[in-house]
């Protein structure tokens, strides 16, 4: 369920940037056949004005059809069609300035055989994550848009022993956790993902998501909407060792008041920091 607020609500944040998102779905997917149409019988009436004016222009004029056509629907191949649901979904959670998520992540190790459970809270702001796992243990993954943090915190018999901090510069993206990034961040997921439904069951469409370019290094690639209440549901891949990561979205908060400085993250003093 969707939250705004400290409020468990169904509705959306309210609002215009539901309608914006609305509107560019519209524009995007109603309209484009309609512009094509109109297009290709500008291609036509053009080579036909042509042809009318005498034998050498009548084969300019076929040239002309011939070489536009190829080229719109070259154009119309290379578009990429985002389905509604998924543009307007995405959208909403784009547009929001603050989004706090109740998460729950399974691991599957298949060398191992091993399955583990984390539960938390994500906390987004445009591009930068606060990541904090609080069963069964308690560490942090924390992103700040350029570096990438990861606080492991003793277990509860050892608490004097130190904070393991693992700092990474990302020079590329080859790491599941910039994924979410990247999924609720700026940029259109056409532009990141070619896109191809995988299956429906009634307001619930889960989508296959493939790399245009290696980016992240991730393979089967489901990102599961719930279309009625405009929410994504989980994401699953194999990530970068092949285990089987299932990350469930179990609540969504909009537009929370998050201060930026939690994503500066400054390991205490006597934390042991690897850097890579």
């Amino acid at each position: 369920m969707q939250q705004r607020g400290s409020k468990i609500t169904n509705k959306l944040p309210s609002n215009n940037n539901s309608f914006g998102s609305e509107l560019k779905g519209f524009i995007n997917y109603n309209l484009l056949n309609s512009l094509n149409f109109l297009l290709l019988l500008f291609i036509l009436g053009t080579g036909l004005a042509l042809s009318h004016q005498g034998p050498f222009f009548k084969m300019k004029g076929s040239l002309y059809i011939k070489t536009l056509l190829r080229l719109q629907v070259e154009s119309a191949l290379a578009a990429e069609i985002v389905p509604s649901e998924l543009h307007e979904t995405l959208g909403i959670y784009r547009e929001a300035e603050s989004l706090i998520l109740e998460v729950r992540k399974v691991q599957k190790s298949v060398m191992l055989d091993k399955e583990t459970v984390h539960k938390g809270m994500i906390k987004f702001m445009k591009g930068k994550f606060y990541w904090e796992t609080t069963d069964p243990e308690k560490n942090l993954v924390i992103y700040d848009g350029k570096t990438l943090w990861t606080i492991q915190y003793p277990p509860a018999d050892f608490k004097d022993m130190p904070l393991q901090v693992a700092k990474m510069r990302i020079k590329n993206k080859k790491n599941s956790p910039i994924i979410l990034a990247e999924i609720f961040g700026t940029r259109p997921i056409e532009s990141i993902f070619k896109i191809k439904q995988k299956s429906k069951d009634g307001a619930l469409i889960s989508y296959d998501l493939k790399e245009k370019k290696s980016e992240f290094g991730l393979k089967n690639l489901t990102l599961k909407l719930d279309t009625k209440e405009k929410r994504v549901v989980s994401l699953e891949y194999l990530d970068e060792v092949e285990n089987e990561i299932k990350i469930e979205f179990r609540s969504t908060q909009f537009n929370i008041k998050i201060k930026p400085s939690l994503f500066n993250y400054k390991p205490p003093k006597k934390a042991q920091v690897t850097e890579y």
